[in-house]
C-alpha cells in the first residue's frame, strides 16, 4: 500500500484539512502493513501448532 501513489496522494488529499501530513500517513500505513504481517505470522504459528497438536492426538489414539 506505500507504494500505491494514487492511494496515498488520494489519502493525503482527504485528510490534509485535519492536519495531516505525507510523513504522518506514511507511517500510518507502515504500521498498518506491520501489523497486518505480525497478524499473519501469528495465524501461520497457531495453525501449526494446532495441527501438530490434532496429530499428536490422533496418533495417541490410534496407538494406545
Amino acid at each position: 500500500m506505500k507504494s500505491y501513489a494514487i492511494f496515498r496522494d488520494c489519502f493525503a488529499v482527504a485528510w490534509r484539512e485535519f492536519g495531516i501530513t505525507d510523513d504522518m500517513i506514511r507511517a500510518m500505513l507502515t504500521e498498518i502493513i506491520k501489523n497486518i504481517n505480525r497478524r499473519k505470522r501469528n495465524r501461520q504459528y497457531k495453525n501449526r501448532i494446532q495441527k501438530k497438536k490434532r496429530l499428536q492426538n490422533s496418533f495417541e489414539i490410534t496407538n494406545p
